[in-house]
């Protein structure tokens, strides 16, 4: 839930960031490829590397989970795979079990309004 790095002071990140300011915010971190979350929004978008956000395989609003699979044995190959699961059934379950957070689990990603995330909060690279 946080920027790699981990040392700095938490600064807001929305869940649609333009490809500069993931450049700018990710400047300390190497790599072709930079994989992040938290907001359970997919993503994937080109800055001066690919950013992707998987999105949730879980607490998926709208009864899909999404996922990417990131195989690397021949060169980069990225696939995104959402599928289609029973919201009523998991939410059915997770009042059966007493599950611990329901009510806010429930309201917040399972409900028929739907859910808008709050800006996710990661630190901020220090100098």
């Amino acid at each position: 839930h946080r920027h790699p790095d981990d040392c700095g002071s938490a600064v807001p990140y929305f869940d649609h960031p333009f490809p500069s300011v993931l450049d700018d915010f990710y400047s300390d971190v190497e790599g072709d490829i930079l994989f992040f979350g938290h907001t359970h929004i997919p993503l994937m978008v080109s800055g001066s590397r690919l950013y992707v956000n998987p999105g949730a395989v879980g607490a998926e609003n709208g009864g899909i989970a999404s996922a990417v699979i990131l195989d690397a044995e021949d060169g980069m190959q990225l696939a995104v795979r959402r599928v289609r699961y029973d919201l009523e059934a998991v939410r059915k379950r997770l009042r059966e079990k007493a599950a611990p957070y329901y009510k806010y689990i429930s309201a917040h990603f399972f409900s028929e309004k739907g859910y808008t995330p709050s800006p996710l909060m990661i630190s901020n690279k220090t100098g």
